[in-house]
């Protein structure tokens, strides 16, 4: 309960930090801001980005490993997606417990966590055919490390750019 308390507050500056992200490389060729539904809000727990590989020449994995060697942590494709990590698949979030799986009329069996049951993000997971590149996103992150980060990603897409 205590963590809801700050819920507002760290979903907001994950936010901040996703817009400044987002206008700092809107006009990166090749790099492709999240696209967020109009009726939606991302709480950001990621910053995930896509690369276009016929526009840079490169895939997610290449420009992940620049921006490493450039100082900031990007992962090509997020480490898999979710539903199909331990805690979904065992349906074990808090200890033992089912819990909320289990939770009121619901069985364990209500719910599916199966390859392919969602098949884009199992596709963005892929490191070897994602276009997705994920960032880290959190409190700690000031407008410093933001202009730092747009600075790499400005630096990695043009110097593949410039290799085309």
């Amino acid at each position: 309960m205590a963590q809801l308390a700050k819920a507002d507050r760290l979903v907001g500056h994950c936010r901040w930090v996703a817009d400044l992200l987002t206008q700092g490389i809107a006009d990166v060729p090749g790099v492709l801001p999240p696209a967020i539904a109009p009726q939606a809000q991302s709480s950001y727990w990621y910053y995930v980005f896509s690369v276009d590989p016929a526009v840079l020449g490169v895939g997610a994995a290449e420009v992940s490993r620049a921006l490493c060697a450039e100082g900031v942590s990007a992962v090509a494709g997020g480490g898999g997606p979710l539903h199909l990590r331990e805690m979904f698949q065992r349906r074990r979030a808090f200890g033992d417990s089912h819990f909320p799986w289990d939770h009121g009329d619901r069985r364990l069996d209500d719910v599916s966590y199966v390859p392919g049951t969602c098949p884009v993000a199992e596709r963005y997971a892929d490191a070897t055919r994602t276009t997705a590149v994920q960032l880290p996103c959190n409190e700690g992150i000031t407008a410093e490390d933001v202009q730092d980060i747009v600075q790499a990603i400005r630096k990695v897409a043009g110097y593949y750019m410039a290799l085309r």
